[in-house]
């Protein structure tokens, strides 16, 4: 069961995928969806199919689209639906040629995932006195540009942050 409640500026991954018995010739994203109320990262990840089984049917699952969201409000919100158009070859029972391709009739079916609600709750209270809003796991490096320094000369200083939280929504100024 995916997970349903997240809080404030926690990350989720969003993955929207096409699950096909059939293979399928060609895909074309109709409406993509809005996601309001999310800051949102689209994740570059390479396009993979896989048989998969679902109560107990073979699948071959394609991933269509893929986006890191952080919600930016308490509340209830909607992860839209993705609609697409998917074609497929029509094979005629008793044609000796449609399974080595050579079939050319063809069905396209346009097909949309269900909408998904999301419980986002605040922050736990009270906050920490020096919390910055960011949410999950992060590691901070400070670096400086030298060891010696003489009074008023400037001072070069790297701070390096990695991790999966959504850094634009925190309190961190630089």
């Amino acid at each position: 069961m995916p997970k349903k409640t997240l809080y404030l500026g926690e990350g989720i991954t969003v993955r929207y995928f096409l699950y096909s018995k059939v293979p399928v010739n060609s895909v074309d994203i109709k409406k993509y969806p809005k996601l309001n109320n999310f800051l949102k990262r689209f994740l570059q990840e390479q396009e993979r199919s896989e048989r998969v089984s679902v109560d107990g049917q073979l699948y071959l699952r394609t991933q269509i689209y893929a986006a890191k969201l952080f919600p930016e409000k308490p509340g209830e919100v909607k992860i839209d639906p993705l609609e697409l158009s998917a074609s497929y070859p029509v094979v005629r029972s008793g044609d000796p040629f449609g399974t080595f391709g050579l079939n050319r009739n063809f069905k396209t079916k346009t097909i949309a995932s269900e909408t998904v609600k999301l419980q986002v709750l605040p922050l736990p209270q009270p906050v920490p006195e020096n919390f910055t809003g960011l949410v999950g796991k992060h590691d901070f490096n400070l670096q400086f540009g030298q060891t010696k320094m003489i009074v008023n000369e400037p001072l070069e200083v790297k701070l390096t942050v990695a991790g999966g939280g959504a850094l634009e929504l925190s309190l961190i100024h630089i």
